[in-house]
């Protein structure tokens, strides 16, 4: 999946199923903290206690294998078991998996990152989401003819 996000407009190719959606972007998601993210994410990472650290060969490419495990309170209230990174080169994370308690509704959740490009102003794009997906005259970009659109905005101009 790969996702796009000003203060305005959402637009998200799931690329497996071929289908763009286009959303306006809801008060939470235009108004969101990054800083409360991020400290909410590092207390999460630091809570964590070390299960596993090693390199392992991931394709052609050596990765490092980082798993962090969780008890106690922090466990219980978010169901959390383990959550294991796989580091690439310069420390990128290319894959990321969380595991959740038996109880929970969902066993594991694993994400494959395929390209990671990071805004260093904010934590919006600095232009309208819509033009990642859309020509002017809000027809697909050559890159994604053949998928379906599922706009739920209307005209992107």
């Amino acid at each position: 999946m790969s996702v796009w996000q000003d203060g305005r407009y959402v637009a998200a190719v799931l690329h497996t199923q071929r289908t763009i959606l286009l959303t306006r972007a809801t008060p939470a998601q235009s108004g969101m903290n990054p800083t409360r993210l991020f400290m909410l994410r590092d207390s999460v990472i630091q809570l964590g206690t070390l299960q596993q650290c090693q390199r392992e060969l991931v394709g052609q490419q050596q990765q490092q294998h980082v798993q962090l495990g969780y008890s106690g309170v922090l466990a219980s209230r978010l169901q959390l078991k383990a959550l294991d990174f796989w580091l690439g080169p310069q420390n990128t994370l290319r894959k990321m998996s969380i595991q959740y308690a038996p109880t929970a509704t969902i066993r594991r959740v694993t994400l494959d990152f395929q390209l990671q490009e990071r805004l260093t102003a904010s934590s919006k794009l600095p232009v309208d989401a819509r033009t990642q997906v859309l020509n002017s005259q809000g027809a697909l970009l050559p890159a994604y003819q053949g998928y379906r659109l599922v706009n739920q905005i209307g005209p992107a101009h």
